[in-house]
């Protein structure tokens, strides 16, 4: 049961990222032009800025010495054109502007921050205040990797739409917190589109979070309250039935969890019945994972259906 907050968050294991649309400036120190590449040094970090086309651009970002020269396992082109493109200083100092015929990118050279704007200047992407980006040294199964968490602004009449199959029966992703791997019916692909008019290509194949970064939780026990304002759990109802007509008991047990095993053949749905403490107030999401019917109201109100018996599935409300 995580808080939510007014503002929307991307958090992914990766290196660098595209941006794709529908030189001849002299660097300072802190930034330098080599080919098709604006590389800039942000504290310990450095930050590595391509044009690949008009409307495609590359942003890598490191803690390391050098940047990966693996082969990639999804770029096919290896082959790029050079192409014409602008570096300039933006008024205020701070800032680079990279620009060609149909895009510009804007490089905040203090804190690494990135944004995207098309050739009318109109803004596509920006990445949170302070540059939204986060490395983690972590641990896998004894080998030393990173977890990397990006962040950007993303505002309310955003739609955006991809990331491959999954259960959730979701078209707009905007706004829900997600998990992704590969698995079997879930297929990651990490590449989503804006109805702003971009879309973005993560170049990552590990385990990644969509939305809130927090863990899901389970509701503790102490939280609960059953209908007749019992702390410990909620009031359970057993059935024979799935239109909840036929009554296995009458309501008395009070209860957090359920187990019913293959021999327990008259039981055919649940309900909980009872009341919620929350721990602050704030903007909480529910979720579900069944592979059978669930719904929840809160306050009278559906926040969540899950129809779809033919495999397992995860809902928010």
């Amino acid at each position: 049961m995580p808080q939510r907050h007014n503002q929307f968050t991307i958090c992914i294991i990766a290196t660098f990222f595209f941006l794709s649309l529908g030189c001849s400036h002299k660097a300072d120190d802190s930034y330098k032009i080599t080919d098709n590449n604006v590389v800039f040094k942000i504290g310990q970090a450095k930050l590595n800025l391509s044009i690949y086309a008009p409307d495609i651009m590359q942003v890598r970002y490191t803690l390391a010495d050098s940047f990966s020269t693996k082969n990639s396992l999804i770029i096919e082109n290896k082959k790029w054109p050079k192409i014409l493109f602008d570096v300039k200083e933006a008024g205020n100092d701070s800032d680079v502007v990279i620009s060609t015929s149909k895009l510009k990118a804007r490089v905040n050279k203090v804190t690494g921050e990135v944004a995207f704007y098309d050739d009318k200047g109109k803004q596509l992407l920006k990445e949170m205040a302070g540059g939204g980006k986060t490395i983690t040294p972590s641990n896998f199964e004894g080998v030393k990797t990173n977890a990397i968490q990006q962040r950007f602004e993303s505002p309310k009449d955003e739609a955006l739409y991809g990331l491959g199959q999954h259960q959730d029966r979701l078209l707009d992703i905007r706004g829900f917190d997600l998990d992704f791997f590969q698995h079997n019916m879930e297929v990651y692909i990490p590449f989503f589109v804006s109805t702003k008019g971009y879309g973005l290509l993560w170049h990552n194949y590990s385990y990644t979070k969509f939305g809130h970064p927090d863990s899901i939780h389970a509701i503790p026990a102490y939280h609960l309250l059953d209908k007749n304002g019992r702390q410990g759990g909620l009031s359970l109802n057993l059935f024979t039935d799935s239109s909840f007509s036929n009554p296995l008991n009458n309501g008395k047990l009070t209860t957090d969890s359920i187990s019913v095993t293959k021999n327990d053949t008259l039981v055919n749905a649940a309900r909980f019945t009872g009341s919620l403490l929350a721990d602050k107030t704030g903007e909480y999401s529910f979720y579900s994972y069944s592979d059978g019917n669930f719904n929840c109201w809160i306050n009278d109100s559906l926040i969540i259906s899950n129809w779809a018996p033919y495999a397992n599935a995860r809902d928010m409300g």
